[in-house]
Parts: C-alpha cells; structure tokens; sequence
C-alpha cells in the first residue's frame, strides 16, 4: 500500500473493523539492494542514500505517520461522515478526549474540508493530492491542520 492510493485503502481498513495496522519496514539503496530472495524488491517507505549511507524518508513514511503519530494507544475510531465522497476520511477519540481525523485528497484539486463536533465548526482546504490530519481538542474546542 504505497502511494495516497494507500492512504485511502488505508482509511477504507480502519473505517470497516480493523483495529490494527502493521507494516514492515525495510531499508534498501536507490537500486533495491540489499535484497537476497528470490523476487525483486518492491519499493520501501525509507531508502538508503549510498552517497552519504544516511536513511531518505519517502512520501509514504510522512502519510503514514500522519495516522501513527496521532491515533494514540487506547483510541477508538468513531463514525465520520461526509458529503464529498471523493475525500477518504477517518475519525478516532483518543483517550485524552482529542478527537483527531485524517482526510486523504486523492484528487488533482484542492477540496474543502468542514470537521463538526458538538455544534462547533472547522473549515479548512485540503491541497491536491495531500493527506492532512486535524486534531480538536474538545476541552478547548479548537482543532489544528497537520498536512
């Protein structure tokens, strides 16, 4: 699952029961090496820079932790809903009260992005093909953009 692609598959995963997500995460060079089986080596989220043999994090590392870095150890996903079906979203509280969505803009335009809770409104925009994480915390009612 690479790519915004992934992003939305995903979204789609956490939004119908899975509670978990894991993936490997292998460091190889721009050429694939090291790789010792039997298949050519597919793409991985961190390469290795042979020049300087310092880790290059891919756009997949930052769209994945876009969901790791804040659906916290204890986070229950809740129900989101949407009008604009071509935005792929999910919504977790988290057990600090924070409610946190992570959109996924798949599309070549920017889109408009409205988060609700509790009669309270955010309005934002979503650039094109983009992932972004809002976070709102509910004991001050305020939510912040983390494209």
């Amino acid at each position: 699952m690479f790519g915004l692609r992934g992003g939305v598959q995903l979204v789609e995963k956490l939004r119908n029961c899975a509670s978990a997500y894991n993936a490997w995460v292998t460091i190889l060079d721009d050429n694939g090496k090291p790789n010792n089986g039997p298949f050519e080596a597919s793409r991985t989220i961190i390469t290795l820079d042979p020049t300087t043999l310092k880790p290059k994090e891919r756009f997949d590392y930052l769209l994945y932790g876009q969901f790791m870095k804040f659906i916290r150890r204890g986070g229950q996903r809740i129900a989101s809903a949407g009008n604009d079906k071509t935005l792929a979203h999910v919504a977790f509280r988290n057990p600090n009260g924070e409610i946190m969505v992570v959109v996924v803009n798949n599309n070549h335009a920017d889109k408009p992005v409205t988060i609700s809770w509790n009669g309270s409104n955010a309005v934002t925009r979503l650039p094109a093909r983009a992932v972004g994480t809002f976070v709102w915390n509910s004991t001050t009612g305020s939510t912040q953009g983390l494209p």
